[in-house]
């Protein structure tokens, strides 16, 4: 009698399983913009990546309110999974579970060691691998060529690193010759700033802005009744960065709008010259 109650226990446990099991999308849909996938699944865990509203994940299982989603493989080729809330997401397709898709089940626990050793130090590392954000991840992070127009002509040169996936920081250089043939005029002008910016994507846009600040080296000769005067100063420029990236694999057209202002002090007050630039970021 006991070993049948024992069995009739056991074949129930396994229906509920199945019919649990069954229930599970074989994908998941983002219902809101912004849906954290966490490294573990816990509230509190730390976020893994962002997923925009009406994005499909591969689920692999679900755990209580959580499910366990596919997010593609690492640098190294290892499959990496993430975990999403229910309330963040609606199924998506045919709910039977696939084969293929289920976790392997865990290694047995290694046997204790000997009391005369210390055991190891946790691999901390296998932790931390899946959130390292990698260089192609980074949206502010490349060098760029670009030409401007607008008070006049402008070109521009520097390069971005990523601090993350959304903040950058750089150099940029603005060289500017002009030579006025009426009067004998040329002037030699080079700006370099120091810029911050931070960028989001939108498909595959990159919308970003920022500024930065830095020298203004400024030196002009004039031939005045066949005398020779020149003038050399150096003084503080400002600008602002507003613009948009079109990414097309790994090469991207930036168009960008830039007031960029020099702190002159035989001008009272100073005045913003406006710029439009177009070119490209690599």
């Amino acid at each position: 009698m006991r070993h049948h109650k024992k069995a009739i226990f056991i074949i129930s446990l396994t229906v509920l399983g199945l019919l649990c099991s069954a229930q599970t999308p074989r994908q998941v849909r983002a219902l809101v913009d912004n849906a954290n996938i966490r490294t573990r699944p816990e509230l509190d865990a730390e976020v893994l990546d962002i997923a925009a509203k009406g994005t499909l994940f591969d689920v692999i299982e679900k755990a209580g309110p959580w499910y366990t989603i596919r997010m593609g493989k690492d640098e190294t080729g290892q499959a990496v999974y993430g975990y999403i809330h229910e309330s963040m997401v609606e199924p998506s397709g045919d709910t039977r579970p696939r084969p293929q898709d289920r976790l392997e089940p865990p290694p047995a626990p290694p046997l204790p060691p000997p009391a005369d050793l210390e055991p190891p130090a946790p691999p901390r590392e296998v932790m931390e691998e899946p959130v390292r954000v990698s260089s192609r991840d980074k949206l502010i992070s490349g060098s760029f060529l670009k030409y401007g127009f607008g008070d006049h002509w402008l070109a521009s040169f520097g390069f971005d690193l990523g601090l993350g996936r959304h903040f950058g920081i750089g150099l940029e250089f603005q060289p500017y010759f002009s030579n006025i043939s009426e009067i004998d005029l040329a002037i030699i002008q080079m700006d370099i700033f120091v810029n911050l910016k931070l960028g989001f994507k939108l498909w595959f846009f990159t919308l970003y802005g920022g500024g930065g600040v830095g020298p203004d080296f400024f030196y002009a000769n004039t031939y005045i009744e066949g005398q020779s005067f020149s003038e050399f100063k150096t003084m503080l420029a400002y600008h602002g960065i507003a613009g948009v990236a079109v990414n097309i694999g790994k090469i991207a057209v930036v168009f960008e709008y830039q007031p960029v202002m020099i702190s002159d002090p035989d001008l009272d007050p100073d005045s913003w010259g406006q710029f439009f630039f177009v070119g490209l970021r690599f």
